[in-house]
């Protein structure tokens, strides 16, 4: 037998203690399952609110419950109407809360394809398939575009706050401050590839949600072929898109939109889902109405002077067909963004001759918003918050 003494100070060499470091990711038992989620992924807005998927999952458990819920429902009823084999696409699928329980539902019955452009959070998704036993649903690194080709994402600092899922690729006046200054210069750009939805070639689409920050018509140009063959169901955000542009695009292919918070639901003329029902409510009660284009309506501009309101209040007015007033007090004011300035006097008392107008509410502020709401209630006038989710990087 051969024996060998080695020094304590080997072990010790060996066994140094490592640097520290921040933990970023971390593993969470949320309603839709274990997840791996990121504990700094929240913007913390002036008014002292928090937005973030992480920070949903965190505080909540849950993630847009009652936006799932009703996906759920819709890809239920493509089963119903046409059989097993249903096909859906999340584009901008964040750490995956849709695709897992998505995936979950369709057990056996239908299948998923999830989308991350972020190289980082897309290591989260497909983790979050895999630890939930997703295997009718596969994950992709890939922004979704008009084209095939290659895109620089821009890289977020992972170990400090902001709203990772609201991170715009292309950058420009208005882009949405998530949290911390992100570097667009093309040396701080990760190349990532690019794919259109009709370069995927499906034989079936069922459903797809678009949810990538400010890229959904693009998307959407490059999947017409595939949505004139399919006419999957289409659930899309519209808040940092053209709203004109976005529902005209689905409206010449013939597609019916209703309104659903932050999001277009866009059903098909000819789907069975649409014909048996032109009403939809939310599982969680909240209100789904048919859409009707806001710039084609009466508009109010509320709040036209805030920091969200000069960033892009100048460009929603430009679209708007009818434009009424911009409501602000400031008497020294005639006019802003083209249009007069009613003071709330003026508001309450003539608002009530456009009973089908639209406020559009650029408040930033819980102030700001009551002043907003109060205004709206008081007047019977439909209110479309703007700032939902889209707090806006100062200008200057």
């Amino acid at each position: 037998m051969i024996n060998i003494f080695l020094p304590l100070k080997f072990f010790g060499e060996n066994l140094m203690t490592p640097p520290a470091k921040p933990i970023a990711f971390v593993l969470g038992s949320t309603h839709h399952g274990t997840m791996i989620l990121n504990r700094n992924d929240y913007n913390q807005t002036p008014d002292g609110s928090q937005y973030g998927v992480g920070w949903q999952l965190l505080n909540n458990s849950s993630f847009d419950q009652w936006e799932v819920s009703l996906v759920l429902d819709l890809l239920q009823s493509r089963r119903t109407h046409f059989g097993d084999g249903v096909v859906a696409l999340d584009c901008g699928a964040n750490i995956g809360v849709h695709a897992i329980e998505w995936a979950r539902q369709m057990h056996e019955w239908g299948s998923v394809t999830a989308f991350e452009a972020q190289e980082r959070i897309f290591y989260a998704l497909a983790g979050n398939l895999a630890i939930n036993n997703c295997l009718n649903a596969r994950a992709v690194w890939s922004a979704i575009g008009e084209s095939e080709g290659t895109i620089g994402v821009p890289q977020p600092d992972y170990n400090h706050p902001a709203s990772y899922g609201s991170l715009e690729i292309r950058h420009h006046l208005g882009t949405e401050f998530i949290g911390q200054a992100i570097q667009y210069n093309e040396t701080a750009l990760t190349p990532t590839k690019m794919v259109s939805i009709d370069c995927l070639n499906l034989t079936r689409l069922d459903f797809m949600k678009i949810d990538i920050e400010g890229m959904e018509i693009e998307a959407l140009r490059g999947g017409r072929k595939t949505l004139e063959t399919c006419k999957p169901i289409i659930l899309v955000e519209w808040i940092k898109s053209d709203l004109a542009e976005l529902s005209r695009l689905l409206e010449n292919m013939q597609y019916r939109l209703f309104k659903a918070h932050h999001n277009l639901l866009a059903i098909h003329e000819t789907d069975p889902t649409y014909q048996s029902s032109t009403t939809f409510s939310s599982p969680h009660g909240q209100q789904i109405k048919p859409f009707r284009n806001p710039t084609q309506r009466p508009v109010f501009l509320m709040a036209p002077l805030s920091r969200i309101g000069l960033a892009v209040g100048a460009g929603i007015a430009q679209n708007c067909a009818n434009l009424i007033a911009a409501i602000d007090d400031t008497p020294s004011i005639l006019s802003i963004h083209g249009a007069p300035r009613w003071s709330s006097v003026q508001f309450l008392e003539q608002a009530k001759q456009y009973p089908d107008a639209i406020a559009i509410d650029f408040s930033a502020s819980l102030q700001g918003s009551a002043w907003v709401a109060r205004l709206c209630e008081e007047t019977g006038t439909e209110r479309c918050d703007w700032t939902v989710h889209s707090q806006v990087s100062d200008i200057g």
